[in-house]
């Protein structure tokens, strides 16, 4: 079943098709989470990532942006999101 999900988030979030839509943004957030490597305790590592809220079509979605967009885009903001499954790629 861990396989199943790993292949779903691979082709959602890298092979499916790049779309750009008109939306807004309604909340920045940043959220810190502990990784765990093959190494257990010793392999530990800290990863933040940056989460936009956009609404998009009426619905109000979550997209892992990257830092740099993360820093560019201002909550309330209207414009043009381009994403590939949870992953947002650019704000115009």
């Amino acid at each position: 079943m861990l396989i199943v999900g790993l292949l779903h988030r691979l082709f959602r979030d890298r092979l499916s098709r790049q779309r750009t839509v008109k939306a807004r943004i309604v909340r920045k957030r940043d959220s810190t989470g502990e990784n765990f490597t093959v190494y257990g305790a010793l392999g530990r590592r800290h990863t933040t990532f940056f989460l936009l809220d956009c609404m998009v079509g009426g619905k109000v979605r979550t997209f892992e942006v990257s830092p740099l967009l993360f820093d560019r885009v201002r909550e309330g903001e209207e414009g043009q999101l381009t994403y590939q499954g949870n992953r947002g790629i650019d704000w115009e």
